[in-house]
């Protein structure tokens, strides 16, 4: 069976979401009330903004997580640490993020310098894109 699909109802001059769902009103009644709908092949991902501009769901926001430098190291896995450490001497940006992170008293997944580094630890084939989106959960 096909799945239905997702309405989302609006104020044609706002742009505002009146409501949203998988029944809806015809759109000559939606239309007399001054309501629109636009139709998306699925729901919504869970605390996706409306946004009245572009008559869409944002992305959900990312929760933001804090972790001890320690407890963020853990979040590698020993051979990850040790080919991270063991890079240090031949990349200076690996050595900069790991120094930063020795000063650190909080380690922000919403951070420049975390993404950045974790990024270069990407681009230095030391970590997968889906084991950096891994540790920044």
């Amino acid at each position: 069976m096909p799945e239905m699909p997702f309405n989302a109802v609006y104020d044609v001059a706002t742009g505002a979401l009146r409501s949203s769902g998988y029944v809806v009103a015809s759109d000559a009644d939606l239309s007399a009330k001054g309501l629109a709908k636009k139709v998306f092949p699925a729901a919504p991902a869970d605390g996706s903004p409306w946004n009245a501009g572009t008559l869409t769901w944002d992305a959900a926001p990312t929760p933001v997580v804090a972790l001890t430098p320690g407890a963020f190291l853990q979040r590698f896995t020993a051979d990850e640490r040790i080919a991270i450490r063991g890079q240090r001497a031949a990349d200076a940006y690996v050595d900069d993020f790991l120094d930063l992170l020795s000063h650190a008293t909080e380690v922000r997944s919403d951070d420049r310098d975390v993404i950045d580094g974790l990024d270069r630890l990407v681009a230095a084939g030391l970590l997968t894109g889906e084991r950096r989106a891994e540790i920044l959960s």
